[in-house]
C-alpha cells in the first residue's frame, strides 16, 4: 500500500497541473490611513507572495505582510484570486492584474494587541524585465481594524 501511494504522488506530481511555473513577489511598500482612523502615520510595509500557475487567467496568490512604524506593528496572511485579463497573451510586456484578498492578521498599536480579519481590492501591473523576473506595480484598498490605502512596488521571479 505504502508503495502504491508514492508511485500515485510520483505520477501526480509530474503532471502538468503541478508542473506550471509559480512566481514570488518581494514587494515594498506604504500604508497610509484613511480619514477618521485612530492611527494617523503612515507604516512601512514588506509584502512576500507565492502565486499559482504564471500562465492562467485566475492565480491564486497566498502572502505574508509585515507592516512597522508609526506605533502600529503587524504581520498580516493573506489569500485570495487574481485575474489577469491578457494572460492569453504570454509575449505581452505588461500583464495588469486585478485582485481580491481575504487577510487575517496579528500585532499591536501603541502597545496594544490586536488581531484583525478583512479584505483588499487591488489592482497593478506586471512588468516584464526577461523571461523570469520583472517589475511590480499594485494598489490596494485594505479593508480590516482600520481602512488605509497602499501602494506596493517589488520584484517578481518566475
Amino acid at each position: 500500500m505504502k508503495r502504491q501511494l508514492w508511485i500515485f504522488l510520483f505520477f501526480l506530481l509530474s503532471t502538468n497541473l503541478f508542473a506550471a511555473r509559480s512566481q514570488f513577489n518581494i514587494n515594498f511598500g506604504m500604508d497610509d490611513p484613511d480619514d477618521g482612523e485612530t492611527r494617523t502615520s503612515t507604516a512601512p510595509l514588506l509584502k512576500f507572495a507565492v502565486s499559482s500557475k504564471t500562465d492562467s487567467f485566475i492565480r491564486w496568490v497566498g502572502g505574508f505582510v509585515a507592516a512597522w512604524g508609526g506605533g502600529l506593528k503587524q504581520g498580516e496572511f493573506t489569500f485570495g484570486p487574481y485575474i489577469y485579463p491578457l494572460s492569453y497573451n504570454s509575449k505581452a510586456v505588461a500583464q495588469p492584474f486585478v485582485y481580491a484578498e481575504g487577510i487575517w492578521g496579528l500585532g499591536s498599536y501603541d502597545n496594544k494587541s490586536r488581531t484583525e480579519a478583512g479584505f483588499t481590492l487591488g489592482v497593478g501591473i506586471d512588468l516584464l524585465m526577461t523571461k523570469d523576473w520583472g517589475w511590480t506595480l499594485a494598489f490596494e484598498q485594505h479593508n480590516a481594524t482600520e481602512t488605509a490605502t497602499r501602494l506596493y512596488l517589488g520584484l517578481y521571479f518566475r
